[in-house]
């Protein structure tokens, strides 16, 4: 069994509910995410490189910097998988070293490409049938549920 060199994780779906609050202008100005996976974040960095993927740096790009959480913005028209062998160079390690957790149908090919991929207990079908599901909903806790999972593949 190869040990987890990297873990990258989406966020919208997973970390977050996938709900939005909105300005006036349309501008998207607020998420909700739940403490503790920061917590889970911060106890695994020091063991395992960790990276955002996503594709809405304006809110989520943000929230990576203030934590000191490397983000990879995935442009609007691109696949998240077209970034996989990018990752390998920049973390040194091959696709089944690496850790995705993921939620949504965007999200698909990437989880088929890494060694391990997990996903919230309301992801989509498609999701759920090639992905470990992790006890708990998108927002809820999901990376801190993950945490003694991930330490054991360390």
């Amino acid at each position: 069994m190869k040990k987890i060199k990297l873990l990258i994780l989406d966020i919208d779906g997973v970390m977050t509910n996938g709900t939005k609050i909105y300005d006036l202008d349309a501008n998207v100005v607020g998420k909700s995410f739940h403490d503790h996976d920061f917590s889970a974040i911060n106890d695994l960095k020091l063991q395992v490189p960790i990276i955002f993927l996503s594709k809405d740096d304006r809110v989520n790009g943000a929230m990576a910097e203030k934590r000191n959480i490397p983000f990879l913005h995935v442009h609007k028209n691109e696949d998240k998988s077209e970034y996989l062998e990018q990752l390998c160079e920049q973390y040194n390690c091959e696709p089944n070293e690496m850790a995705y957790v993921g939620d949504d149908v965007h999200d698909i090919k990437l989880l088929k490409q890494v060694g391990y991929a997990f996903c919230p207990s309301d992801a989509i079908k498609e999701v759920k049938n090639i992905a470990y599901t992790i006890n708990k909903k998108a927002g809820k806790g999901v990376i801190n549920a993950l945490r003694s999972i991930i330490k054991e593949l360390i």
